[in-house]
């Protein structure tokens, strides 16, 4: 690794720390650079990064590396919750051994990041959480010296601000091979087109979840994943040896085109396989959107053995730190696989799937080897480790994260109302087109469809239709027993309510403030919603095609129904029932308004996704 480094040119400036006994020692900014400032988001998103934190350092016999993470190489200065590191090790002598990582400030826990041994550095990436202080762990269990290299990749942060934008959200997938047998040539680099494929949609995409391994190479060298377009990284992905089967994760950072390049350092040519196991999203978030939450490593699968050809199932949920609750949709684990008589893989994948024929971890007889992947968990909660193999293998398994629904809390409108964005949607390029076209705007190939809401002031009387709206008597609201009508009627609450199909430039986000970049919109459908205590009505009184043309329109509202009245009819009004939800799903040039008028509190709420 050194020495191709140097070929290439690239900074090798290490500040290397020799670790002695039980002693700790720190290694600050290994990569120089200006701190980031800190770009608050909601917890859980992930930005992707590039810093080295250690390099080529040398870690002493069964001693502990306390290493600086925040503010380091262009990484927030506090507020970092998770980092994904990349960890490469090489025994300094003649020894093999293991590396374990946690959080500083916390207890060392019994699981393994990374089996090494003396002949070449082998890699590994983890989602690592980081300790309130800014730094992580690594400590080395072997009676010699390692030689350890750091690499991270993003990051995600403790802190939440609704109001900024920033980061993206994950999205599982079940494995996905999207490059087989691939042959990239001594010291060139194959274009994969990452957008498109394996589940990842077009657009809105701003890294991708990989595993990737070289397939028995008769040359040493170096992968390197990087984004197309972008200089080659400091930090190898995988350094491969002749007839040796290995595998790294990555989190792979899309390039502006799409497109993500696999670099070969060699002196001949390799094969490559690539899986894809997610993606991370910054088009808005949807119910399949997730939060990255890291844990302090903890192992939940201890020395299973799996037959040749044989399946075991992991049911995470609930261990390890895992909460036991039906949202979680995914685990980030790392696997040790040991095997003393063949070779094969272990492959990972959600319960009650198709197997996907993947190559989570390459094993050989005698070489314990670990991996690390996302894993989506099957709709009974488990996920199948299959032993792809000649021979049995033994499997221990440690949690460093996992997946969640991202919530999503409702701006709060007050009494003065406002506004904000809700069904953030990633549209095709053809759709982005076809709307510059229309608008006579560039709004290019990353514009995004909204609805934009805008709630007005709660009033206690009845305020003017909105000007093209047809007066409509108001439906009576239904006395709950022993109120009368008049005294439930005068208690009612008013508010004007706008919902705006609209195309922006940039990236809005679900819940942030919308004024600014909504851009486009054409008001020209019109119609009124009316809440009377029990129920909603709909009443559209203008259009420019006689009705809603495209729109995909129902509402969801969060309230208390509290007299249990029967559906009802009311001339010219639309009965559109208890629960829905406020959508425009297509392009459309139209808008329409709504008016809902709520007892007693006077409290909208529109939103995506279900009340």
């Amino acid at each position: 690794m050194f020495t191709a480094l140097l070929a290439l040119g690239l900074s090798t400036t290490a500040q290397a720390a020799v670790v002695s006994g039980q002693t700790t020692a720190l290694v600050a900014n290994a990569d120089a650079g200006d701190p980031a400032p800190i770009n608050l988001v909601k917890t859980g998103q992930y930005h992707t990064a590039r810093a080295r934190l250690a390099n080529d350092v040398k870690v002493s016999a069964n001693s502990t590396l306390t290493v600086d993470v925040a503010g380091v190489g262009g990484l927030p200065l506090s507020g970092l919750d998770s980092v994904a590191l990349n960890i490469s090790a090489k025994g300094d002598w003649f020894n093999s051994g293991s590396l374990a990582l946690y959080p500083s400030g916390g207890m060392e826990p019994q699981t393994t990041a990374l089996e090494y041994n003396p002949n070449f550095y082998l890699a590994n990436l983890v989602t690592a959480k980081v300790g309130t202080d800014g730094r992580v762990k690594v400590v080395n269990r072997s009676d010699q010296a390692v030689k350890v290299y750091l690499d991270v990749q993003g990051y995600t942060l403790t802190l939440e601000d609704p109001a900024v934008t920033g980061g993206a959200s994950y999205v599982p997938l079940a494995p996905v091979t999207v490059v087989d047998n691939q042959s990239v040539p001594l010291n060139g680099t194959f274009q994969l087109q990452a957008l498109g494929q394996g589940g990842v949609p077009q657009q809105g995409v701003d890294a991708v979840a990989l595993n990737i391994a070289t397939l028995s190479p008769r040359d040493s060298g170096t992968l390197r994943v990087f984004p197309d377009g972008e200089g080659l990284p400091v930090d190898a992905t995988i350094d491969y040896v002749p007839n040796r089967m290995l595998q790294n994760s990555v989190i792979a950072k899309v390039g502006a085109n799409g497109k993500i390049d696999i670099h070969n350092l060699s002196l001949g040519a390799t094969a490559v396989w690539v899986e894809v196991t997610g993606y991370f999203s910054h088009a808005g978030v949807e119910p399949e959107h997730l939060a990255l939450e890291p844990l302090v490593p903890a192992r939940i699968a201890t020395a299973v053995s799996v037959p040749a050809g044989g399946d075991t199932l992991l049911a995470p949920r609930g261990l390890g730190g895992v909460p036991g609750t039906t949202d979680v949709s995914g685990v980030g684990i790392a696997l040790d696989a040991k095997s003393t008589a063949g070779a094969g893989a272990v492959q990972v994948y959600p319960s009650l799937a198709a197997n996907p024929s993947s190559r989570t971890v390459n094993y050989q007889a005698g070489n314990p080897v670990s991996g690390f992947t996302f894993a989506k968990l099957g709709s009974d909660g488990n996920v199948v480790l299959h032993n792809a193999g000649s021979a049995p293998v033994t499997v221990s398994v440690d949690v460093y994260s996992y997946t969640r629904q991202l919530p999503q809390t409702e701006p709060d409108m007050g009494d003065e109302g406002g506004s904000y964005l809700t069904n953030v949607t990633q549209p095709s390029a053809d759709e982005c087109a076809q709307a510059s076209a229309d608008f006579g705007t560039d709004l290019g190939a990353t514009c995004a469809l909204g609805t934009e809401v805008t709630v007005g002031p709660a009033q206690d009387t009845e305020p003017p239709a909105p000007p093209t709206a047809a007066a409509a008597a108001v439906p009576p609201r239904p006395a709950a027993a022993g109120t009368s009508a008049a005294s439930a009627t005068a208690a009612w609450k008013y508010r004007y309510v706008s919902a705006t199909a609209c195309y922006s430039t940039g990236k809005p986000k679900w819940g942030s403030g919308s004024g600014w970049k909504c851009k486009i919109a054409k008001a020209t459908v019109n119609g009124e919603f009316k809440y009377n205590g029990s129920r909603v009505y709909a009443l559209w009184v203008s259009s420019s095609k006689g009705d809603t043309y495209g729109a995909d329109v129902a509402i969801t509202w969060a309230g208390t129904w509290n007299n249990g009245a029967a559906r009802g009819s009311y001339p010219g009004y639309m009965d559109i029932g208890l629960n829905g939800t406020v959508k425009l799903t297509k392009y459309m040039t139209r808008s329409f308004y709504i008016r809902i008028d709520c007892w007693p509190s006077g409290k909208v709420s529109l939103r995506g996704g279900g009340a």
